[in-house]
Protein backbone atom coordinates (compact mmCIF):
# COMPACT_ATOMS: atom_id res chain seq x y z
CA UNK A 1 0.00 0.00 0.00
CA UNK A 2 1.57 3.48 -0.86
CA UNK A 3 2.18 6.01 1.75
CA UNK A 4 -0.73 8.62 0.20
CA UNK A 5 -3.48 5.36 0.42
CA UNK A 6 -2.24 4.49 3.99
CA UNK A 7 -2.68 8.52 4.58
CA UNK A 8 -6.04 8.33 3.37
CA UNK A 9 -7.55 5.27 4.60
CA UNK A 10 -6.39 6.50 7.74
CA UNK A 11 -8.27 10.12 7.31
CA UNK A 12 -10.97 8.03 6.52
CA UNK A 13 -11.16 5.92 9.25
CA UNK A 14 -10.59 9.21 11.96
CA UNK A 15 -13.75 10.98 9.55
CA UNK A 16 -16.36 11.91 12.15
CA UNK A 17 -19.09 10.18 9.90
CA UNK A 18 -22.10 9.20 11.74
CA UNK A 19 -24.33 6.30 9.54
CA UNK A 20 -27.78 5.27 10.65
CA UNK A 21 -27.44 3.11 13.88
CA UNK A 22 -23.39 2.98 13.98
CA UNK A 23 -20.80 5.88 14.86
CA UNK A 24 -18.01 5.56 12.30
CA UNK A 25 -15.80 5.17 14.94
CA UNK A 26 -17.49 2.08 16.51
CA UNK A 27 -17.43 0.57 13.00
CA UNK A 28 -13.65 1.74 13.19
CA UNK A 29 -13.24 0.42 16.29
CA UNK A 30 -15.12 -2.82 15.21
CA UNK A 31 -17.33 -2.11 17.92
CA UNK A 32 -20.28 -2.42 15.24
CA UNK A 33 -22.70 -5.70 16.79
CA UNK A 34 -21.72 -7.79 13.48
CA UNK A 35 -23.79 -10.61 15.05
CA UNK A 36 -26.91 -8.50 13.95
CA UNK A 37 -26.11 -8.12 10.40
CA UNK A 38 -28.16 -9.32 7.57
CA UNK A 39 -25.99 -11.95 5.34
CA UNK A 40 -26.09 -11.87 1.85
CA UNK A 41 -24.66 -13.93 -0.55
CA UNK A 42 -23.29 -13.02 -3.59
CA UNK A 43 -22.67 -15.97 -5.74
CA UNK A 44 -20.04 -15.67 -8.88
CA UNK A 45 -20.52 -18.09 -11.85
CA UNK A 46 -19.93 -18.93 -15.15
CA UNK A 47 -20.79 -15.32 -16.11
CA UNK A 48 -22.80 -14.61 -13.85
CA UNK A 49 -23.69 -12.83 -10.36
CA UNK A 50 -26.87 -14.01 -8.06
CA UNK A 51 -28.56 -12.32 -6.87
CA UNK A 52 -28.12 -9.98 -10.11
CA UNK A 53 -29.07 -6.92 -8.23
CA UNK A 54 -27.70 -6.40 -4.54
CA UNK A 55 -30.66 -3.76 -2.52
CA UNK A 56 -29.13 -2.19 0.80
CA UNK A 57 -30.69 -0.51 2.99
CA UNK A 58 -28.68 3.08 4.31
CA UNK A 59 -27.22 2.71 8.09
CA UNK A 60 -27.70 -0.92 7.64
CA UNK A 61 -24.70 -3.55 8.72
CA UNK A 62 -23.79 -6.50 6.35
CA UNK A 63 -21.69 -9.04 5.79
CA UNK A 64 -21.21 -9.92 2.08
CA UNK A 65 -20.59 -13.32 1.56
CA UNK A 66 -18.68 -13.84 -1.95
CA UNK A 67 -18.93 -17.18 -3.45
CA UNK A 68 -16.83 -18.47 -6.37
CA UNK A 69 -19.01 -21.33 -7.87
CA UNK A 70 -17.31 -21.32 -11.00
CA UNK A 71 -13.82 -23.98 -12.01
CA UNK A 72 -12.08 -20.13 -12.78
CA UNK A 73 -11.36 -17.29 -10.64
CA UNK A 74 -13.62 -14.23 -10.72
CA UNK A 75 -13.97 -10.65 -9.01
CA UNK A 76 -16.98 -8.63 -8.09
CA UNK A 77 -15.66 -5.13 -9.04
CA UNK A 78 -17.49 -2.54 -7.55
CA UNK A 79 -15.24 0.36 -6.28
CA UNK A 80 -17.80 3.27 -6.04
CA UNK A 81 -20.27 0.21 -4.08
CA UNK A 82 -17.27 -0.07 -1.80
CA UNK A 83 -16.56 3.53 -1.48
CA UNK A 84 -19.99 4.10 -0.32
CA UNK A 85 -19.51 1.17 2.28
CA UNK A 86 -17.60 1.43 5.97
CA UNK A 87 -16.08 -1.40 5.79
CA UNK A 88 -15.15 -3.40 8.73
CA UNK A 89 -11.36 -2.72 9.62
CA UNK A 90 -10.17 -6.35 9.36
CA UNK A 91 -12.01 -6.91 6.54
CA UNK A 92 -10.81 -3.49 4.33
CA UNK A 93 -7.63 -5.57 2.86
CA UNK A 94 -10.12 -7.82 1.35
CA UNK A 95 -11.24 -5.08 -1.11
CA UNK A 96 -8.51 -3.99 -2.55
CA UNK A 97 -8.90 -1.31 -4.88
CA UNK A 98 -12.50 -1.41 -4.76
CA UNK A 99 -12.49 -5.33 -6.41
CA UNK A 100 -13.40 -8.63 -4.01
CA UNK A 101 -11.05 -11.38 -6.02
CA UNK A 102 -12.07 -15.01 -5.94
CA UNK A 103 -10.15 -17.93 -7.44
CA UNK A 104 -12.43 -21.28 -8.17
CA UNK A 105 -14.38 -22.71 -5.25
CA UNK A 106 -13.04 -19.65 -2.71
CA UNK A 107 -15.46 -17.69 -0.77
CA UNK A 108 -14.33 -14.47 1.23
CA UNK A 109 -16.87 -12.52 3.80
CA UNK A 110 -16.81 -8.88 3.56
CA UNK A 111 -18.41 -7.01 6.91
CA UNK A 112 -19.84 -3.11 5.84
CA UNK A 113 -22.50 -0.65 6.53
CA UNK A 114 -24.19 0.77 3.62
CA UNK A 115 -23.48 4.63 3.96
CA UNK A 116 -24.56 6.61 0.69
CA UNK A 117 -27.33 5.67 -1.17
CA UNK A 118 -27.23 5.35 -5.01
CA UNK A 119 -27.36 2.83 -7.57
CA UNK A 120 -23.82 1.30 -8.17
CA UNK A 121 -22.12 -0.58 -11.23
CA UNK A 122 -20.93 -4.27 -10.87
CA UNK A 123 -18.46 -6.15 -12.74
CA UNK A 124 -16.12 -9.29 -13.31
CA UNK A 125 -12.90 -7.39 -14.39
CA UNK A 126 -11.56 -10.79 -16.27
CA UNK A 127 -10.94 -10.45 -20.12
CA UNK A 128 -14.22 -10.42 -21.51
CA UNK A 129 -16.28 -11.72 -18.58
CA UNK A 130 -18.82 -8.67 -18.51
CA UNK A 131 -19.32 -9.12 -21.79
CA UNK A 132 -20.73 -12.48 -21.60
CA UNK A 133 -22.62 -10.90 -18.77
CA UNK A 134 -21.07 -11.16 -15.83
CA UNK A 135 -22.72 -7.19 -14.86
CA UNK A 136 -25.10 -6.31 -11.98
CA UNK A 137 -25.81 -3.17 -9.71
CA UNK A 138 -26.09 -2.61 -6.00
CA UNK A 139 -28.59 -0.39 -4.49
CA UNK A 140 -28.12 1.08 -1.17
CA UNK A 141 -31.58 2.49 -0.43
Amino acid sequence: MTPLRIAAAALLLSAPLIVVGYAQSDVASGAADWSKAETIEIDLDSYSFTPKSLHLKQGGAYTLHFVNKASKSHDFTAPEFFSALTVAPGDVAKVAEGEVELGSGESVDVKAVANKPGKYSVKCSKFLHASFGMTGEAVIE
